[in-house]
């Protein structure tokens, strides 16, 4: 069995993680979407189950990946040429400075808003790709947020439609 879990606010950690446990014990193949994996740390995934983190699928669309290199990336870069022998506890400082008061508030009020607006809601194009790609028999909806992409995953699905559940056990 082919399964998709959408956790992205990571509210029912356990019970993904047993079910997608679950799924792989069972021959299965489990897939799971998460925000960030960071909420995840305490939970342990079965081997065999594939965990997608949310943000690093957004890093593979270009204008993310063009604004990570240019603002993050290459300033560590060179920070990182520069902060060698006494130097480096100054560039060290430097360089935290400059992402907290200059990258990261760049990063959420100008590019973020702007890539919204011009590329609308990519994360939604890119899960969409991974469940197709996954091609899975049942999709499910661990939390909330998942709701707002099921429907548009279902009208792209390939024919049988994957069915929705919000535990593997209602499926």
């Amino acid at each position: 069995m082919r399964v998709v879990f959408l956790a992205l606010q990571a509210t029912r950690r356990h019970a993904v993680t047993s079910e997608s446990a679950e799924v792989v014990a069972g021959g299965g193949r489990a897939v799971v979407i998460v925000e960030n994996t960071k909420a995840w740390k305490e939970e342990t995934f079965a081997p065999g189950v594939e965990v997608v983190e949310l943000s690093r699928l957004e890093l593979r669309h270009p204008p993310r990946l063009l604004e990570w290199l240019l603002l993050f990336r290459g300033p560590r870069v060179v920070a990182a040429l520069l902060g060698r022998g006494p130097l480096r506890p100054f560039v060290r400082r430097a360089e935290r400075a400059y992402e907290r008061r200059v990258a990261l508030p760049l990063h959420r009020r100008v590019f973020t808003p702007a890539y919204r607006k011009v590329c609308g809601d990519a994360r939604q194009r890119l899960i969409g790709s991974l469940v197709r790609r996954s091609s899975p028999e049942v999709i499910v909806l661990a939390d909330s947020a998942g709701l707002s992409y099921a429907s548009s995953l279902l009208d792209g699905a390939s024919v049988p439609a994957p069915r929705m559940a919000y535990s593997l056990r209602h499926s």
